[in-house]
C-alpha cells in the first residue's frame, strides 16, 4: 500500500460531541489496538483521522472501528455489533 490511510466518519448527537477516536490494528490478533483522536472537519458532523504509513504492515490487512461519546458520557461504537461485524476491513494491495 506504502501511503497513509485516512477514514471519516459522521458522528452526530443531540448532546453534541465530546470525542471520537479511531481504533486501528493489523489483522493479527497478537497486536494491541492504536487509536487516533478523530478531528471535525469543516463539513457538518464529519470527523477524520489518518493512519500514518509505519502503522500500516502490508504483510497484513487492517481492521478498524470508531468510538463516539457525546457530552453527557454517552458512547457508540461502529460498526454496531448488534447488527454487523464489529469492524471494517481494509484489504491491501499486494
Amino acid at each position: 500500500m506504502n501511503k497513509a490511510l485516512t477514514v471519516r466518519t459522521k458522528v452526530a448527537g443531540v448532546n453534541g460531541i465530546k470525542r471520537v477516536q479511531l481504533r486501528y490494528r493489523p489483522v493479527n490478533q497478537y497486536l494491541e489496538y492504536s487509536t487516533l483522536r478523530m478531528s471535525s472537519t469543516s463539513e457538518k458532523d464529519i470527523y477524520e483521522a489518518t493512519i500514518p504509513v509505519q502503522d500500516i504492515n502490508p504483510r497484513f490487512d487492517l481492521m478498524y472501528f470508531v468510538e463516539a461519546m457525546d457530552n453527557n458520557g454517552n458512547g457508540k461504537i461502529y460498526p454496531d455489533m448488534n447488527f454487523q461485524t464489529p469492524y471494517v476491513v481494509v484489504k491491501l494491495i499486494r
